[in-house]
C-alpha cells in the first residue's frame, strides 16, 4: 500500500522469495562440496558469458563512460563479488582435491576477471582468499613450512593492523576516497 507502484513491489517481492526458498532448497540438497562445486561453475559459465558478451557487444559489456568491465552484471561491482565468490569456491575444490586442473583454471579466470572489473574490493578480497589460502596450507603442512608461516604472519600482521587501524592511507593507495 506504501509503494509508488505496488505491482512492482509484490512481483518483485515474490521473486525474492522464490529465489530464497529455492537458495535453501539448494543448500539442504547438497553437502558442503558439492555447494561450493556449483557455486565455482555458476561464477565461471557467468565469466565465460561476460567476456563473450564483451566480444559480441562491448557496448553492453562495458560500463558507461567509464568503460569499466561490467561483463553480464548490472555494475562493475557486481561483477567483482561474484568473481570474489567463484575464486573461494575453486580454492576450496583445490584445497580438498576435487578438479584441482580445472579449480585452478577457474581461480586464473576469477582473478583475471576482478582486474578486468577494476573494483578494488573486489581484487583485495580475492587478494586476501588467496593470501590466506596459502597461509593456512603452509601452517598445516607443518616443520618448516609452518615456521615459514609464523614469520610471514610476525611480518604481516602489524601491516593488517596499521590498515585497520588507519585506513585513509590504505584507501589513498588504492584510488578509493577516503570520506565514503
Amino acid at each position: 500500500l506504501w509503494s509508488i507502484d505496488p505491482q512492482t513491489t509484490m512481483r518483485r517481492g515474490i521473486q525474492c522469495l522464490f529465489a530464497i526458498m529455492g537458495a535453501i532448497g539448494i543448500a539442504t540438497t547438497l553437502d558442503a562440496d558439492e555447494f561450493m562445486d556449483v557455486l565455482g561453475l555458476t561464477c565461471a559459465i557467468s565469466a565465460v558469458a561476460s567476456i563473450l558478451l564483451l566480444g559480441i557487444s562491448p557496448g553492453k559489456a562495458l560500463m558507461g563512460n567509464s568503460h569499466d568491465f561490467i561483463g553480464i552484471f548490472s555494475h562493475k561491482n557486481v561483477l567483482g563479488q561474484a568473481m570474489a565468490a567463484g575464486t573461494l569456491a575453486s580454492l576450496h575444490g583445490i584445497r580438498v582435491g576435487r578438479r584441482r586442473p580445472l579449480n585452478a583454471v577457474m581461480l586464473i579466470l576469477f582473478t583475471a576477471m576482478g582486474l578486468a572489473a577494476n573494483s578494488a574490493t573486489s581484487f583485495m578480497t580475492i587478494f586476501a582468499f588467496c593470501g590466506l589460502d596459502g597461509f593456512i596450507t603452509l601452517f598445516r603442512k607443518g616443520g618448516a613450512a609452518r615456521i615459514m608461516a609464523i614469520g610471514a604472519m610476525v611480518f604481516l600482521l602489524p601491516l593488517v593492523a596499521v590498515a585497520v587501524l588507519f585506513p585513509d592511507s590504505l584507501l589513498e593507495m588504492i584510488g578509493k576516497d577516503p570520506s565514503l
